[in-house]
C-alpha cells in the first residue's frame, strides 16, 4: 500500500493531470495487465501492451 500512496503523492505534488482516484485506477489497471502478462503472456499480445497503456492513460485523464 505504501507504493500506491507514494505514487498518489508524487502525482499530486507534480500537478499532473487527474486526481487521486485517477492514479489509483491507473495503478490497478496496469497492475492487472502486468499480472496477466506474467501468468498468461499471450492474452494481450494481439493488442500491444504499450498501446493499451497509452490508450488507458489517455482515456482516463481526458
Amino acid at each position: 500500500m505504501e507504493v500506491l500512496q507514494e505514487n498518489v503523492h508524487f502525482h499530486l505534488e507534480a500537478h499532473l493531470p487527474g486526481d487521486r482516484t485517477d492514479v489509483v485506477l491507473l495503478y490497478l489497471a496496469v497492475s492487472g495487465m502486468i499480472l496477466d502478462d506474467l501468468t498468461v503472456p499471450d492474452l494481450l499480445a494481439p493488442y500491444g501492451g504499450t498501446e493499451l497503456i497509452g490508450e488507458l492513460t489517455r482515456r482516463l485523464l481526458s
